[in-house]
């Protein structure tokens, strides 16, 4: 009789939650932020255009997104700050001025571009975990 034990809780499971991990860390991180990027131009810079304002497209900038992954979860925070125009001295997150259309900042409506670009973009996201775990020999 021939035995075969499959060692996953001291072998394979250690291994895949680090490969799952570097996976976040890089094929889904390019591949979330192609999403949100992209949205960011249709969903923010070509949702309205104001005859007074200027475009910075700091949406579009990597510098301007922080990514974490931690476990099974990848997490990206915009960081980009408001302008500061006329001498104003505002320390409000621009990304939340912009995705829940705050009035007062002169926002023409919500515009969720991180949200909606990572919904839209699910299928492409899902498959860069795939194309990850690939990479490593999975």
């Amino acid at each position: 009789m021939g035995v075969f034990t499959l060692e996953y809780e001291t072998v394979i499971r250690p291994n895949l939650e680090a490969a799952i991990e570097d996976a976040l860390r890089n094929e889904v991180k390019d591949a979330a932020l192609y999403a949100i990027k992209d949205s960011a131009i249709t969903q923010v810079y070509m949702a309205y255009k104001p005859k007074f304002f200027s475009r910075r497209y700091s949406l579009v900038d990597d510098d301007s997104y922080k990514c974490e992954a931690n476990g099974n979860t990848l997490t990206i925070t915009y960081t980009g700050e408001l302008q500061n125009l006329w001498g104003n001295s505002h320390h409000e997150d621009l990304g939340e001025v912009i995705a829940e259309g705050w009035e007062n900042f002169n926002m023409p409506f919500p515009r969720p571009w991180m949200d909606e670009g990572i919904q839209a973009n699910i299928p492409s996201i899902e498959a860069a975990i795939g194309e990850g775990l690939k990479r490593q020999g999975f």
